[in-house]
């Protein structure tokens, strides 16, 4: 009952999407501190005891009911493809901003601008270097991974590339800086690869991520990883060389390059910030790549028509995104009822 009024609430989703978002600050599920949180963000007094107890099994009831398909959410989910102030998110990250640079854009799963189909970005070569400062702001709490950027379809007999970051139960821990490749080995056959880094991206913090992809013909190939985070001052650069069987082939001539995820396939979104991209031809190390001739060096200033920068497009996302958690759609509907309700009586 309670969940058939929220879909036919007024009130509008992506608010109540956004306050879930800003109670769980990067948790995968809410406890009983974020319910007891949620009451006094939306009716200013502590919830009793009885009521916190009753939101935890609202949740409790909501997320099997999601996760049997018989709520759909609706949509738009979340609020997505905005920008938010360099100063939020990136304090210590200043060095590496383009000048004029006012503005990261945040890209949440599920919202209806998640993920930007850069169109116009055409790789000539397997060899490139892609570099990014970025914030990530959670993990999925299986084993996909928070895809950067990708020019794939998650199809592993399909050739491409990503770069991303693994979740809480992937193979290679969390929080693992990886490259996915698919495409031809040295006898000519599709293999895809995982090359992880190791190297952990920190949540909730700015972090400098670079990946360099170097294929060789006869297999051996590499990709050097760095990473520094920014948020700790006087951290120093981390890097690591990782060997690969991939000879080449590994560009995709029908997908185009993606931010923020994949073009198709199963959700495997970025959920964070994107302060600024370079992607390059070329090999370089972390002291060039800014200076490089760049296919792309994105900055963020404004929105034009919904777009950080022209050239590229929104891809849609479908009426349900399987990328949005159960626990967390659970959460924004607790939220919409608080929203949708208070202790007043108004008298017009």
């Amino acid at each position: 009952t309670q969940a058939l009024l929220l879909a036919n609430s007024p009130w509008p989703r992506g608010r109540a999407m956004a306050m879930a978002m800003r109670l769980l600050d990067g948790k995968a599920a809410a406890a009983s501190e974020e319910i007891a949180r949620g009451y006094r963000m939306a009716w200013g007094r502590e919830g009793s005891e009885a009521e916190i107890e009753n939101g935890m099994m609202f949740l409790e009831d909501q997320v099997a009911l999601l996760e049997k398909g018989k709520v759909v959410a609706n949509v738009p989910l979340k609020l997505g493809g905005e920008l938010v102030p360099l100063a939020e998110k990136f304090r210590g990250a200043e060095g590496l901003f383009q000048a004029g640079a006012t503005s990261a854009l945040e890209l949440i799963p599920g919202s209806e601008r998640d993920r930007l189909a850069l169109s116009e970005v055409t790789l000539s070569d397997d060899h490139f270097t892609i570099a990014a400062v970025v914030n990530l702001r959670a993990l999925y709490p299986d084993g996909r991974v928070n895809t950067l950027i990708s020019q794939w379809d998650g199809d592993q007999k399909t050739v491409g590339w990503a770069l991303g970051v693994t979740s809480e139960k992937s193979r290679y821990e969390p929080r693992n800086l990886i490259v996915q490749l698919v495409g031809h080995n040295p006898g000519g056959d599709v293999e895809y690869e995982v090359v992880a880094s190791n190297l952990r991206v920190p949540l909730n913090r700015p972090v400098f991520v670079m990946a360099v992809v170097n294929p060789q013909p006869k297999g051996k190939g590499t990709v050097c990883f760095y990473l520094k985070d920014l948020g700790v001052e006087g951290e120093p650069m981390q890097s690591a060389v990782v060997e690969h069987n991939l000879a080449g082939s590994i560009r995709s001539e029908g997908l185009p390059v993606v931010l923020g995820g994949r073009a198709k396939g199963p959700a495997q979104r970025w959920h964070g910030q994107v302060a600024r991209l370079i992607m390059t031809p070329i090999m370089v190390g972390p002291e060039e790549v800014w200076r490089s001739d760049a296919l792309i060096d994105l900055a963020f200033t404004d929105l034009e028509n919904g777009l950080p920068f022209p050239g590229a497009t929104w891809l849609e996302s479908p009426k349900r995104e399987t990328g949005v958690e159960p626990a967390v759609e659970a959460l924004a509907d607790f939220c919409h009822a608080l929203l949708s309700s208070n202790e007043f009586l108004y008298l017009h």
